[in-house]
């Protein structure tokens, strides 16, 4: 799902240069035939859009850019998956459960971006603020309530009459269930799909460049919230077009986890404040090697200066004598 910087925001950024289905480069973009907020590399793209999505997307674009690019994700998972399955998932308890077995335990299956695995990622509902989870609670119900036959349709509900125009009650409860659980999820499991471009400094005739990372799109990969994060990872994510790239960045040792990090680097935030983000989003006190060593750093060089007796931070005052320039310090 393609990200804007703002609702309101009509200006050409980097995403405007990708197609809004497929992810790839464009060099000349084709628009909706009936919004002017979706852009397209071919036609088939355009047209594989609108079948699978767009048709519904389309109709009420401006609200989906208001509710934000949750609200939008979580439609656009629910869109792509047919309603059978959906009532399926949500409906029979025993198929809840995504068994997903560690590596070479079960040389025959592997992991798999279904459904059924997206429907299994935790959400961490007890950890969210009662306020939070009203204002997503709302916002699928009215959502669902909007779009009304519209959604049934394009994912291959049974046909209704003219008469007959509105989702049942039981068919709001499972759509707006699921729209309510995959914002939370997101909250937890969103994955920012970026892209490396270069940008010159002025004047324009410099040849002096930096790379930047953009973030083009909000995406689920359900293999890739299987990896636990760590403050120093030892992969890399990198992307192309729709398909995240995990490569190891040091060598991995036979037996060591795969580590990825959700954000807070320790090269970019220290480690009170890549724990209050981890805290806040993860809901979970990262304990990697990173912050564990960074942590008992900081906690023995504050004991070094504290009183051997109250444990109290020594005050230090440092004056200068006038008749000689040493700067002797006193508690």
């Amino acid at each position: 799902m393609v990200t804007r910087k703002n609702p309101w925001d009509v200006s050409v950024t980097n995403c405007d240069l990708y197609c809004h289905h497929c992810l790839q480069r464009m060099l000349a973009p084709l628009p909706c035939q009936l919004c002017s907020v979706a852009r397209y590399c071919t036609v088939q793209c355009r047209d594989q859009a609108w079948e699978y999505y767009h048709c519904v997307e389309c109709t009420v674009g401006g609200l989906l850019l208001v509710l934000g690019v949750f609200c939008h994700t979580a439609l656009r998972t629910v869109l792509l998956t047919s309603y059978k399955q959906l009532s399926e998932v949500f409906l029979h308890p025993t198929s809840r459960t995504f068994q997903a077995c560690a590596v070479g335990e079960e040389p025959n299956q592997t992991h798999s971006s279904d459904y059924r695995s997206v429907f299994s990622l935790l959400s961490h509902s007890e950890h969210h603020r009662a306020e939070h989870k009203f204002l997503c609670a709302l916002t699928s119900s009215a959502l669902c309530k909007k779009l009304d036959i519209g959604l049934l349709r394009s994912m291959g509900a049974s046909p209704r009459t003219e008469e007959s125009v509105c989702l049942d009650a039981h068919e709001m409860q499972i759509l707006g269930s699921a729209i309510l659980l995959h914002m939370l999820q997101l909250h937890c499991n969103a994955q920012a799909v970026t892209v490396i471009h270069e940008e010159y400094e002025e004047p324009a005739t410099s040849l002096v460049e930096s790379c930047n990372s953009s973030r083009l799109a909000t995406a689920l990969f359900p293999v890739l919230s299987l990896l636990n994060h760590s403050c120093d990872p030892n992969t890399s994510v990198s992307f192309q077009g729709r398909c995240a790239m995990v490569r190891a960045s040091r060598a991995i040792r036979k037996g060591e986890e795969v580590l990825h990090c959700y954000g807070p680097h320790k090269l970019r935030a220290n480690v009170e404040k890549r724990q209050k983000l981890l805290k806040d989003q993860y809901f979970f006190a990262c304990q990697c090697v990173a912050c564990t060593q960074e942590q008992a750093l900081t906690n023995h060089t504050i004991h070094d200066f504290c009183c051997p007796k109250c444990h109290s931070l020594l005050k230090v005052t440092c004056f200068m004598p006038s008749n000689s320039g040493i700067c002797s310090g006193g508690v």
